[in-house]
């Protein structure tokens, strides 16, 4: 069974950082019956963890930065509480690669209306629909092309990029021209944060701010 991403949130209190006391858990909650404060959780294949630096790995200009480890300020925390008796927090010798942030940094109000690029592929000759790389991505289009709803929600399902694919011309509309229309080439388009991330889990983000002001609130996360 692969492991999931879990995401945690605390509140400032006197004591420290705490679960909030009237704290929900989502849907989108794996272990929601344990008071830990999770909110949230991912499977390994869901593309928009790409958006986090998660722990320590290199990820080229990240949108939202975690910061490895656990946060200098331990006191109230339920889940580190729980971790003291069974993690270890060198980064380099635990996998559940526990990270945190504080949730202001996640700019939640932006997620609307900044973008990110998507790439994801089709077959060459519906290649063209997707323009310069940079439009959004083009469902009608594709539907009144002959592409199945099926197929077109697995292309959706692509991945964050930082370099637009240009069709229209260049070397990408060359080596387009010369493929045989069935075999699959990538292509990109534009996506909101809110978009690339789901309908669900942006939702599961936004509850937060039930809690607490932005500044009040911080994120935990790991693998598990």
């Amino acid at each position: 069974m692969a492991d999931y991403r879990h995401f945690y949130v605390e509140c400032r209190s006197a004591d420290g950082w705490a679960v909030p006391g009237n704290f929900v858990p989502s849907p989108m909650a794996f272990e929601s019956g344990y008071p830990r404060g999770e909110f949230s959780s991912a499977h390994p294949r869901c593309r928009w963890l790409d958006l986090f630096a998660i722990g320590g790995f290199v990820i080229e200009q990240p949108l939202f930065r975690l910061r490895p480890g656990p946060p200098d300020d331990r006191r109230g925390s339920a889940l580190l509480r729980y971790l003291d008796n069974v993690h270890h927090y060198d980064f380099s010798k635990n996998e559940s690669h526990l990270s945190w942030m504080p949730y202001e940094e996640l700019f939640i109000d932006c997620w609307d209306t900044d973008t990110v690029i998507v790439i994801g592929a089709v077959a060459a000759r519906h290649a063209l629909l997707f323009g310069n790389g940079e439009q959004p991505f083009p469902a009608v289009e594709l539907l009144a092309a002959g592409v199945e709803e099926e197929k077109l929600e697995r292309v959706r399902n692509g991945w964050w990029t930082t370099q637009p694919v240009d069709m229209t011309f260049g070397p990408d509309r060359y080596y387009l021209s010369q493929l045989p229309p069935d075999r699959e080439v990538g292509v990109t388009w534009r996506d909101t944060i809110a978009g690339f991330i789901g309908e669900s889990h942006t939702a599961a983000f936004r509850a937060l701010r039930r809690y607490g002001r932005d500044e009040d609130l911080r994120i935990l996360s790991m693998w598990g």
